[in-house]
Protein backbone atom coordinates (compact mmCIF):
# COMPACT_ATOMS: atom_id res chain seq x y z
CA UNK A 1 0.00 0.00 0.00
CA UNK A 2 1.02 3.14 -0.58
CA UNK A 3 0.57 6.54 1.11
CA UNK A 4 0.20 8.89 -1.04
CA UNK A 5 -3.16 7.25 -2.45
CA UNK A 6 -5.24 8.01 0.60
CA UNK A 7 -7.38 10.86 0.82
CA UNK A 8 -7.65 13.00 3.94
CA UNK A 9 -9.26 11.23 6.79
CA UNK A 10 -13.01 10.74 6.34
CA UNK A 11 -13.93 11.48 9.64
CA UNK A 12 -12.04 14.53 10.39
CA UNK A 13 -10.48 15.61 7.53
CA UNK A 14 -7.14 15.89 8.12
CA UNK A 15 -4.11 15.04 5.87
CA UNK A 16 -2.92 12.79 8.43
CA UNK A 17 -3.56 9.30 7.50
CA UNK A 18 -0.64 6.96 7.13
CA UNK A 19 -0.66 2.95 6.31
CA UNK A 20 -0.01 0.95 10.10
CA UNK A 21 0.70 -2.61 10.40
CA UNK A 22 -0.81 -4.69 13.02
CA UNK A 23 -0.61 -8.38 13.57
CA UNK A 24 -3.70 -10.40 12.61
CA UNK A 25 -3.24 -14.30 12.30
CA UNK A 26 0.67 -14.81 12.78
CA UNK A 27 0.92 -12.21 9.61
CA UNK A 28 1.23 -8.57 9.28
CA UNK A 29 -1.23 -6.51 7.63
CA UNK A 30 -1.28 -2.92 6.15
CA UNK A 31 -4.37 -0.78 7.05
CA UNK A 32 -5.27 2.97 6.54
CA UNK A 33 -4.87 4.81 10.09
CA UNK A 34 -5.61 8.78 10.96
CA UNK A 35 -2.59 9.90 13.17
CA UNK A 36 -4.75 13.11 14.18
CA UNK A 37 -8.05 11.34 15.17
CA UNK A 38 -7.13 7.47 15.13
CA UNK A 39 -10.33 6.20 12.52
CA UNK A 40 -9.16 3.41 10.84
CA UNK A 41 -10.29 1.13 8.20
CA UNK A 42 -9.82 -2.19 6.83
CA UNK A 43 -8.45 -1.01 3.07
CA UNK A 44 -7.92 1.58 1.40
CA UNK A 45 -10.61 1.34 -1.22
CA UNK A 46 -12.72 1.84 2.07
CA UNK A 47 -10.82 4.81 3.15
CA UNK A 48 -11.29 6.43 -0.47
CA UNK A 49 -14.82 5.86 -0.76
CA UNK A 50 -16.87 8.71 -0.42
CA UNK A 51 -20.17 8.38 -2.42
CA UNK A 52 -22.06 11.33 -1.10
CA UNK A 53 -18.81 13.38 -2.13
CA UNK A 54 -19.11 11.62 -5.48
CA UNK A 55 -22.25 12.37 -6.19
CA UNK A 56 -21.93 16.42 -5.27
CA UNK A 57 -19.35 16.08 -7.96
CA UNK A 58 -21.70 14.58 -10.13
CA UNK A 59 -24.25 16.84 -9.61
CA UNK A 60 -21.97 19.86 -9.73
CA UNK A 61 -21.13 18.61 -13.63
CA UNK A 62 -24.31 18.53 -14.48
CA UNK A 63 -25.36 22.32 -12.88
CA UNK A 64 -21.72 23.45 -14.68
CA UNK A 65 -22.66 21.93 -17.59
CA UNK A 66 -26.20 23.47 -17.94
CA UNK A 67 -25.32 27.10 -17.15
CA UNK A 68 -22.83 27.20 -20.24
CA UNK A 69 -25.36 25.57 -22.43
CA UNK A 70 -28.04 28.71 -21.23
CA UNK A 71 -25.33 30.90 -21.41
CA UNK A 72 -24.76 30.26 -24.88
CA UNK A 73 -28.37 30.25 -26.01
CA UNK A 74 -28.48 34.18 -24.17
CA UNK A 75 -25.39 34.97 -25.96
CA UNK A 76 -26.63 33.62 -29.44
CA UNK A 77 -29.78 35.02 -28.61
CA UNK A 78 -28.04 38.60 -27.98
CA UNK A 79 -26.02 38.03 -31.45
CA UNK A 80 -29.31 37.47 -33.16
CA UNK A 81 -31.10 40.48 -31.73
CA UNK A 82 -27.62 42.84 -32.08
CA UNK A 83 -28.09 41.78 -35.95
CA UNK A 84 -31.27 43.32 -35.73
CA UNK A 85 -33.71 40.02 -35.90
CA UNK A 86 -36.89 40.62 -33.58
CA UNK A 87 -37.08 37.20 -32.93
CA UNK A 88 -34.14 36.84 -30.31
CA UNK A 89 -36.55 36.46 -27.54
CA UNK A 90 -38.48 33.45 -29.19
CA UNK A 91 -35.10 31.83 -30.29
CA UNK A 92 -34.05 31.90 -26.51
CA UNK A 93 -36.66 30.45 -25.57
CA UNK A 94 -36.73 27.82 -27.91
CA UNK A 95 -33.23 27.25 -27.09
CA UNK A 96 -34.17 26.92 -23.31
CA UNK A 97 -37.12 24.50 -24.10
CA UNK A 98 -34.64 21.95 -25.42
CA UNK A 99 -31.89 22.84 -23.09
CA UNK A 100 -34.81 21.99 -20.10
CA UNK A 101 -36.02 18.61 -22.08
CA UNK A 102 -32.20 17.04 -22.08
Amino acid sequence: MDSEVLKACPFCGKRAAVIATRPVNKKWIEYPLCEYCGAECETVEQWNTRPLEDALRAENKLTHDLFWKVTDAISDAQEKYDSGENTSLAYLLEKLKIIASE
